[in-house]
């Protein structure tokens, strides 16, 4: 249940802010496409805005900016917020040096392709799902067929580790004010 006083926003409850529920989905896309795990991060979490029912401000960050090094050099950042006021964003813009990947930027394209040589691709929801001839992730219906059958799931929790070393370095580069080597 949302609200001012939802346990999402209480340190005791959730103890993770912006960072953890909006962050991680981003580290752990950018190391999936680049595969690469991030292996520095120098990061800024902060409670601008958010409030609790009696005006005080919540104890997790509302929101956060990571700059991330990854194993094959790449460098990049993430910028997270739960102070969006506007229509949701929940958009990732990639910079590469053959061009820019935008996923969900804009409604009517999910994805949009900027390449170096000037030309654009844009794909909707519909081009999406001919390609991959999909109509969810399959994430849940994995998920549930592994508890009934009371079998491994092929979704390991191990694969998401990187993601999560990255985001605790980040909380603790936030804390100290100095980059953070994931995994130390």
């Amino acid at each position: 249940q949302g609200g001012p006083d939802t346990w999402f926003f209480d340190k005791k409850r959730s103890s993770f802010g912006a960072i953890f529920d909006l962050g991680i989905h981003k580290i752990d896309l950018i190391q999936y496409l680049l595969s690469s795990p991030a292996v520095k991060v120098e990061a800024k979490t902060a409670t601008l805005d958010k409030r609790d029912s009696r005006g005080k401000l919540i104890d997790v960050d509302d929101n956060a900016f990571a700059i991330l090094q990854l194993a094959n050099g790449t460098i990049g950042s993430i910028n997270v917020s739960w102070t969006n006021y506007g229509p949701i964003d929940n958009a990732t813009t990639i910079y590469g040096d053959r061009g820019v990947l935008k996923i969900y930027d804009d409604p009517a394209y999910p994805i949009e392709l900027f390449s170096a040589d000037g030309s654009k691709d844009l794909y909707s929801q519909e081009d999406l799902q001919k390609v991959f001839s999909i109509k969810d992730s399959g994430v849940i219906n994995e998920f549930v067929d592994a508890v009934i059958k009371k079998r491994p799931s092929i979704l390991d929790a191990e694969k998401i580790l990187p993601s999560m070393q990255t985001v605790f370095a980040a909380i603790e580069s936030s804390k100290t004010g100095k980059e953070a080597v994931i995994g130390s």
